[in-house]
Order: C-alpha cells, then structure tokens, then sequence
C-alpha cells in the first residue's frame, strides 16, 4: 500500500515485487490489492521466435498472479541500448487491475509473451518501446495468451471506471488512461514505438533516479501516452494462438473492444500480424476490432489513424478463413478497394495485402520543406495522404521529415509532394512477398537523377527509357531498381519489389533506394531536321564545345519526333525533332557515406549482460536523445550559379544566332535550370535560323536571326477561377497546387492553344510565355451552409495567368484587344478552360492589357434557381483586379471563399469605385434584404504594395422594402492587413 508520508508532488511507484536486475527464475507469485504496481520486473533475454517455442506447458501453481493493482506486469527495459534479443514474459495471469494487466514503458529489446490470462482489466496489454528511429529489426511476440474483457468477476455498480496515474493525479485516484472512458475494457492496445524515454533509469533529465520507473516529466503520464515521435522504421507485431472473450459493446453503458490502437500513437503504427485467433461466442462482432477515432488526441488527417493495418495471416482475424487479408483503418476508405467491406469499426478487406511504403529526406533540417504528401492509385483513381510526424510538446522532439502509406502490390501510385523537393530521397517497400508497384513521383524542377539499390548505383541498363526495343515506363514485371525519368510529365518513374534483396528481407530494409537529385540546365530543343536524320552524339558534342564545358555533363534525357511533339502539345516545325538533354552540375557532391549507413542492418548486436544502466543515449537539446543526427548537406549553391551562368550563355547564343549555326539548323530552344527552393522552373524560348550558302566547291557560312512575323507584342493578365475536378486535401496550399499544374508543360501548351484560339484572330497572334500563378496564399474549398459543412465539388484555384502575344500587324493588334474586353472571349476561354480533363469549371473574371484594366464593373453571371437549398447559385470566388496607370499603384481585392445563397434574388454585380488615389471602396448591391454572404474567407483578403497607402472595405447592401439595409462601414485604416466589416444588412455565416 502507498506509504501515507510519500510525497504528492511527483509520480513515486512502488510495487509489490521490484526486481531491477534480470530474474533467473520467478513462479508461483501473488501480488493483490497493490495500489501501485503489482510486478515490477527487469525479464530475462532469450532468442525471438514467433508461435509455438516448443517449451513445456506451465501447471497453474507455476504461474505468478497480480490482481487488484493499478498494473499488474511492468516490464522494465532488458537491455540498455536497442537489442533484438527478446525480453521473456512467461507464466503470467492478470485480472482486475484498474489500469493494464502487461505493460511495457521505454522497452528497448523486443519482447515475448508466453502463456499469459488477462482478464477484467481496464487494458490487458500495452507494450511501448524505446527504439533508435533508424531500427529495422524492432518485433514484438504474443503467443497462447488468453483475454478477457468483461466476466463475472466484474460488475456494473463497480469497477467501471478506470485507476490510472496521470500528469495531475500522481496517486491514481481517477482513470487517467489513454482509453479514459471511451471503453471500459481493451484486450490490445496497439504497440507503440517511442523515440524518446521517459523514465529517468534511460532518461538523464533527473539527477536522482530512485526508482527506475520514475519519469522525468509528469506530462509523460499515463504510462502509455506517446514520447517524442514514433521511434524505428519499421516493426512488426505477432500474435499467435490468441483467443479473445466477453467484449460486448453494451458492456455496463459503455463499449468494450478486443483490439484498438492507442489514441496518442499519432505518427504511426505499425502492422500486427495475426494467425490462430479464436474468437468466443461472448465476443460480439461490434466488439472485435476498433480502428477508427477516439479521444482528443487523434485527428483525423494523422498518419496513425490512416495508415493503420492488421494482417490477416490465416483468415482467423477477420473470420473469413481467406488468408493474407488486412483491416484497415475506419477513418480512411480512400485506402479501401471495392472488394472491402465495411465492419463496426473497421474494413475488412479479406483479399488485399496492405504493406508499408516509407519515403523518407535524407538531407539536413534546413533543406527539408515538406508538406502533405499525396499517393493516388491508378487502379481505381484513389488517393490517400501521409502528413508525417507530429510534434510532441512534453518531450521535446522535432518530427523527422519521412511519410508513409499503406500500399497494396502490383499498382501503380502517384506520389506528388506540394513542396520542393529534397536531394536525397530514401525508400523502403515492407513487403515480405516479391509484389512489385510502380512509383511515379512529381519533380516540380528539372532535375537529373540516380538510383542506388542497397548503396549500389543502378546503370543505364535499368533506365528503360534507353531500352534497347523504344524507351518506355518502368512496369511492374521489370526488376527491382528500375526506372525512367519523362522531362515532359515531369514525374521519374521507379519500380520497386518485396520480398529478398542481396539476401536480406525487404521487411528489414532489404533493397531499399536512395534517389540522388541532381540540378540540371534543361534544353528542349526543337530543330528542323528529319528524325532520320538526328544525330545526337554530334549535337551534344557542338553545345559543349560552344559552352567549352565537358560533353559528359550532357545526357540526352528525350527524342520525340514530330508527330510525338505534336501529341504532347509542344512546339512543332514542318520537319522537326525534339530533344530534351540536361546540363548536370559540374563534380557534383558524392552520396554521404550515412545516406546508406543509417539505412543498413547493424554489424552487431547490442549484448545486453555488459549493459550499464542509465546510459543508453547521448542526449541533444533540453529532452531528445538524438540517435539519427546527421550532417548531411542539400543542394550546391556553387553548382546551381554555375548552371545559372551556363543558361545565360546558351540564351545569348540562342538569341544571336550562335547556337544555330553551331548545329546547322534552325533551332527553337526552351531553357530551363533547376531552382530547388521554388516551386516550378522559369524557362525562356528563343527561335533562331541559320543560313548556308555554296560557292563552288568552297562553302561560305553566314549566321543571322530571321526576322519575326509578328511585329507587335502585347503583355495580357487573365484573372481567372478554376474549379478543379477532383477533391483534395484541404490542407494543400493553393500556391503549391498551382505550381504543379504550372510545372506541366502539357497544360501550358493546353493555355497557350485556348487563348489562341479564343481569340480567334486567324493566325494573326501567337501565345508565349505563360505563366498561372495562385492568387490567395491558402487552399479554398467552397462549402455548403454551415449547418450542412459539406463539399461543393472541388478545389478553388483563384489564378492570374500571364502570357505574352505576338501581333502581326497593327489592325490585328486592335481586333484583338477588343476581342479580350469581350464577353463573348470571356465566355469562350472559360469553356475552352473547362474542357481540360482536370477541371470541371472556370470563370474568366477580368482582363488586363499592358497594365490596364480592359473591363470594369465586372459583371458576375449567377444561375437563378427557384429553391432555398444550400449552394444554390455558388459563387466561387470574386476576385477583382485593376491598375491606376498614372500614380502606377497595383492593386488586388480577392474577396475568397464568399458565398451566395439564392432566396428570392442573386446579387447582381461588384463594382470598384475610387474616391481618391488612395482610398477605394468595394460596393455589393443586392435587391434583397435575404441575400446571405460566407465571409469565412476574410484572412485571405490581402494588401499589396504600396503598404504605406490607406486603404479599406466597406459592404453596401441593394434597397430593401422592409428597409433592413443598414448605413455604410466606415472605411478602416489598413495596418498591416485588410480588415473586411459586413453591415447590419449582412448576415455572416460560420
């Protein structure tokens, strides 16, 4: 019993067995009725195998027995650094302990449990681990072990609420659990691996370690609540023979259920495989598996909750008797195919084997920008998301920069990351079976790539863009390591297999790829030569010795021949070819030795009898224990000016003439050079032509740049809306997203062809250079009424696309600025944009030329509908833009996210008025009084230069016949942002 002298101000345990030094030998023990621990015991180690050890069976005097605890089993760590041995619990029967029944805390080797009874406990097993975060070898065990919610033993007038220690409740005098009330019994709570230790025998934050399961934070409390971020890189647990009884979902008023992950294990958590499950008449099927949301920790967009998955390994978990199935997470049925159904807390999917694909940044924190990271399927068109690590705000610990998915073989994913990308990019495929996927990953900067296979670099046989019957993609029947990289789509393209690597599992790492990005100079030449005629060698060979560098550097990455140009959108000559070579950084930085090292199997184990206590780690910062430092750099900044200064060489030689006439031909060049901190690449285009003349036998070679047809050049600004086709995440920034589609050069040619020709002047312009930039600093989504907060649709992207056109003539120059003050073009290039099989509606809201506003008010179409339901006649987005030519002030008004809702009538316009050169009103006029605007949009209404300017909005409502409409804002003052204020007449939704 607790000492009624011991002090309240900290978490003192106590026990009624306290054994710190390994036990040769423990049986036929009681503990009952401890108001703290029951057994407080460091286990012994042995050799790791899963089921059936072939060890005696225990008789019932043997066994050791907790009841009535607050735990009935802590199990100290068995080894000071991370061992694989396996630390051995064996023997073991736990029943009405108010907290867990087995619990591990800061458990550094793996652990076996043997022949254990748990029954009526609050929890019957929590095991959490400490592991270096680099660990590849992690497991835990289970085998013959018995659980038991709910018996006979338990009734509804007592034990319903849980005893826990807790950050404020050192006693326990209340359920300070994880679970807390959302359950009154939990078999498994899921294993958790931890990155940081909390208690102060591993931890050195306390001075004074008496005893070791003190923890150095009270905030570390309960028991099993996460420390730090998850800990290792992959783990497996095994549970064998395991039957599970008396959980009901009515258990008392409460729910009770066999299996459910624990609510703090945010980042993470990884596959339990199950095999010889026996489930008892008294389990009920809402009562078996729980893998979904609960408690305040866990959100919905978390990794832990996404991606967690139970194998099946014989068909005894799920019921089905089909081996090899999963349970997938509750919360997350983009991951689902149609072949899984939906189950009380869970999908069963009996056909599909999930595993684990982990990407992970190699370089160093500074050059890690990182954002959600997307993988769509291509087999149903599914997408799901990885967030990463979140941070712990107890014990401090910065998340590292890795993302993971749950991933059925034999697909092909997307990978696209909203965010520049790293130099170095690590995979690892968890997968015991020799499936294959192909991974298309989105580089939003031309970059050239390697492929390492366990730190060996793949040649150019496994670039099958260089396959010797026509370059294609990588599939899923080529070797593992394979790949191929399409400067159009701007996605590398790499196979990867399960199963053994060099003789090492893929589930310990084996066949994991390093992918090295290298900055390029990107030249899409399109030259007026014959395919047949196409000499690549040569041309390389006359690029670099006019930019006196080595023809080595230069790696022809594409050739198209015309009609292939012509499919993808691009510039095309009579007879013409493409070729797209890359430029790489002069003696780029060899691969760091840890890039491999961290990633590769240990050389030894960690021998656990010479261990000393308390010093298993160094420590970095106020609470980490850092074992994955690296000094690892990112990109040469040298290396990438060197690139600059290339590009501008070969854009003057371009632009003169030079290039041409070292190739001796006629020469349309893009230029493009790898920015790694931005999110899409600036390319330049210049068309040049060279001339040969023969006399006699001698020839004479002249360059000149042939004179242009189009003498007039106009700079045109389109503000415009889109709405794309298809959901995303509501965290990808607009900006990013934008950025993407920008980076495709296919739908930049798709713009460039849809200006034209909604111009419509006969030939008579041409479109270039163009450019979509996102309007709002943050993703919009529209909504429905607050009451109802669901989707309308897509994706908002609020654009302005900027491009030039080149003008044959005069007279076409003002047919054609008339045509974009138009309706009629507006109306033409929203259907033109529309058409694009990504977005599913686009509204052209202005237009400006050389800098001036050809259109103003702007009129904003509206669909009438004679109902009152949600959404009716959405307007999108309104974004007005305008310049003042004579003072040269700029600027933009982006009211996001409004929304209006149909009574009787629609607002009918928005006007810009000016009452002096630096004040301006926004007026709304609605003829109604029930006109209903959503300002949930109002943080991205932004100011732009000059912010020495006063400025403000005010909201005008139409007349009313009740005379509801109130007087006028005044206008405010802008210091530092816009501030919007509806009036009285304005109702504002939440």
């Amino acid at each position: 019993l607790r000492h009624p002298r011991e002090s309240t101000t900290w978490v003192r345990p106590f026990a009624a067995f306290l054994m710190e030094v390994p036990v040769a030998s423990l049986s036929g023990n009681l503990a009952a009725g401890s108001a703290n621990s029951g057994f407080v015991i460091r286990p012994k180690l042995q050799g790791c195998r899963s089921g059936d050890a072939g060890e005696r069976a225990l008789p019932e005097e043997e066994m050791n027995e907790a009841v009535g605890c607050l735990t009935g089993f802590f199990l100290l760590r068995a080894c000071k650094g991370s061992c694989n041995q396996c630390a051995v619990l064996r023997g073991a029967v736990a029943w009405k302990n108010s907290h867990v029944g087995v619990i591990s805390v800061d458990q550094s080797a793996n652990v076996r449990l043997d022949s254990l009874l748990l029954s009526d406990n609050h929890i019957g097993v929590s095991l959490n681990f400490h592991r270096s975060a680099s660990d590849l070898l992690h497991r835990s065990f289970a085998y013959n072990v018995t659980i038991f919610g709910s018996t006979n033993a338990s009734t509804c007038g007592a034990s319903m609420d849980c005893r826990a220690l807790g950050e404020d409740d050192v006693v326990g005098t209340r359920c300070n659990s994880m679970v807390g009330a959302s359950f009154r019994r939990v078999g498994i709570l899921e294993t958790m691996v931890n990155h940081l230790p909390k208690l102060c025998e591993t931890n050195p934050k306390l001075k004074v370690c008496r005893p070791p399961t003190t923890p150095v934070k009270l905030c570390a409390m309960p028991w099993e609540v996460r420390a730090g971020t998850n800990g290792a890189r992959y783990s497996e647990g095994h549970w064998s023979s395991i039957s599970f009884g008396h959980f009901q979902h009515d258990d008392c008023g409460r729910r009770s259920v066999a299996f459910t992950m624990n609510p703090s294990s945010i980042d993470l958590n990884f596959p339990q495989r199950f095999s010889d499950v026996k489930w008892l008449p008294s389990v009920e099927a809402e009562s078996r598996l729980f893998l979904d949301k609960f408690g305040s920790w866990m959100q919905s967009d978390m990794d832990g909750l996404l991606h967690v998955a139970l194998i099946d390994v014989d068909g005894s978990l799920l019921g089905t008797g089909r081996p090899g199935g999963t349970a997938v997470s509750a919360a997350n049925p983009q991951l689902t195919k149609s072949s899984c159904k939906a189950r009380p807390g869970y999908f069963a999917c009996d056909s599909i084997a999930y595993r684990i694909l982990r990407w992970e940044a190699v370089d160093s924190e500074e050059n890690r920008a990182l954002s959600k990271f997307k993988s769509w399927r291509s087999s149903d068109d599914r997408a799901t998301w990885s967030k990463g690590n979140n941070k712990d705000n107890c014990l401090m610990d910065d998340p590292r920069p890795e993302r993971i998915w749950q991933t059925a073989g034999e697909d092909l994913y997307n990978l696209t990351m909203f965010a520049s990308p790293p130099k170095h990019h690590r995979l690892f495929f968890f997968n015991e079976k020799p499936e294959a996927v192909r991974l298309d990953i989105l580089l939003t900067q031309p970059f050239q790539s390697e492929v390492y296979v366990d730190g060996e670099k793949r040649d150019d046989t496994f670039d099958t863009s260089k396959n010797v019957e026509g370059p294609r993609y990588p599939n899923l029947r080529d070797p593992h390591g394979s790949y191929a990289l399409d400067p159009h789509a701007r996605r590398f393209f790499l196979t990867m297999r399960g199963g053994s690597h060099s003789g090492r599992s893929a589930l310990e790492g084996g066949g994991f790829i390093l992918l090295r990005l290298i900055q390029v100079v990107q030249l899409t030449l399109t030259m007026s030569i014959a395919a047949i005629e196409f000499d690549g060698a040569s041309i390389i060979d006359s690029i670099a010795k006019l930019l006196q560098i080595d023809s080595r550097r230069i790696k022809v990455v594409s050739v198209q021949s015309r009609a292939q140009v012509a499919v993808s959108g691009g510039r095309r000559l009579e007879e013409s070819v493409e070729m797209v070579a890359h430029i790489m950084e002069a003696n780029p930085e060899p691969v760091p030795a840890a890039a491999f090292a961290d990633a590769m199997p240990p050389s030894n184990e960690s021998d656990a009898s010479s261990a000393a206590w308390g010093s298993a780690d160094e420590t970095s910062g106020e609470d980490s224990v850092d074992t994955n430092s690296s000094d690892l750099k990112g990109f040469s900044m040298i290396g990438l000016d060197e690139l600059k200064k290339l590009a501008s060489a070969l854009g003057s030689f371009a632009s003169t003439g030079a290039l041409s006439f070292a190739l001796g031909m006629k020469v349309t060049v893009d230029i493009e050079v790898t920015d790694p901190i931005a999110a899409m690449a600036v390319s330049t285009s210049t068309t040049t032509t060279t001339t040969t003349t023969t006399t006699s036998s001698l020839p004479t070679t002249s360059s000149s740049t042939s004179a242009s047809p189009y003498a007039f050049e106009m700079q045109v600004e389109l503000h415009v809306s889109v709405t794309l086709a298809t959901s995303v995440s509501t965290d990808v920034p607009c900006a990013n997203r934008v950025a993407v589609l920008a980076a495709d050069k296919r739908f930049v040619a798709f713009l460039e062809d849809s200006i034209s020709s909604s111009v419509a002047a006969e030939g008579g312009c041409r479109a270039s250079d163009t450019r979509p930039v996102c309007l709002a600093n943050r993703r919009l989504d529209i909504q429905a009424a607050a009451a109802e907060r669901r989707r309308l649709g897509g994706v908002v992207l609020p654009m302005s696309v900027t491009l030039k056109l080149a003008l044959r003539s005069a007279s076409v120059r003002d047919a054609v600025k008339a045509t974009l003050g138009s309706e009629a073009f507006r109306s033409r290039m929203a259907a033109k944009l529309a058409s694009h099989s990504s977005i599913a509606s686009a509204a052209v809201l202005g237009v400006t030329v050389d800098g001036y506003e050809l259109v103003d008010p702007l009129s904003f179409p509206t669909s009438a509908s004679a109902d009152d339901s949600p959404g009716t006649g959405t307007l999108a987005a309104i974004i007005i833009g305008a310049v003042i030519g004579a003072p040269a002030l700029c600027y933009f008004v982006y009211v996001i996210g409004m929304r209006i809702r149909k009574r009787d009538t629609m607002v009918q316009a928005v006007s810009f008025n000016s009452f002096s050169t630096n004040k301006y009103i926004l007026d709304m006029t609605g003829s109604d009084s029930n006109v209903d605007a959503d300002l949930q949009g109002r943080d991205a209404i932004h100011r732009v230069q000059p912010p020495s300017e006063q400025r403000g909005l005010r909201l005008r409502g139409g007349d009313s016949p009740a005379g509801r409409h109130g007087a006028d804002d005044a206008v405010k003052p802008d210091t530092g942002a816009w501030s919007l204020h509806a009036t009285a007449s304005w109702q504002s939704v939440d």
